[in-house]
């Protein structure tokens, strides 16, 4: 059908959409992390202690500032954040705050040392990055209709007509 047609459809039917519950959080497509592992066709990987121990060899010390939280933690949340596809903001609480972890990936990002970590860590296995998709909460979809219109589709009724000529639907999600 063609969009003229489906907004035609559309306005011969009575459709209320309910979502009966909660809405899941947004994730985001492709961004920085998750574009990282899908253009080079790379698993997300599974931080064990011996890999770790490996990766960390790749890191430079910071010489000033704060002291850094535990580098580990970081990578950890950067390896979540890719193979769930979440935004920054809604990295879990375990991982201390999600601006921290945004400054240490652009940081290792600027300064290679992500790239050099992940080559050491490519044989390392891992999860796939999940697909672009959107997440939709359930849905509740209800809707009455002419069952006229799913006989005759060369003429459409010539007047609104009174609910005892109606069909109810309701398809859940």
């Amino acid at each position: 059908m063609t969009p003229p047609q489906q907004a035609e459809v559309l306005s011969l039917l009575d459709v209320r959409v309910t979502i009966p519950g909660s809405v899941p959080p947004r994730t985001r497509r492709d961004d920085q992390v998750t574009g990282w592992f899908r253009s080079r066709e790379r698993v997300v990987p599974t931080l064990s202690d011996d890999a770790w121990a490996l990766a960390e060899t790749a890191l430079t010390p910071l010489r000033r500032g704060w002291p850094a939280r535990p580098p580990r933690l970081a990578m950890e949340a950067i390896l979540h954040k890719a193979r769930t596809g979440c935004a920054w903001r809604n990295l879990p609480e375990e991982y201390g705050p999600w601006e921290t972890v945004v400054g240490t990936w652009r940081r290792w990002q600027t300064s290679g040392e992500w790239e050099q970590m992940l080559n050491l860590l490519a044989d390392t296995p891992g999860t796939t990055v999940p697909e672009d998709r959107v997440l939709l909460p359930a849905l509740r979809v209800e809707g009455r209709l002419d069952p006229r219109l799913l006989i005759d589709t060369q003429e459409a009724p010539k007047s609104r007509l009174a609910n005892r000529h109606m069909v109810g639907l309701t398809y859940v999600l």
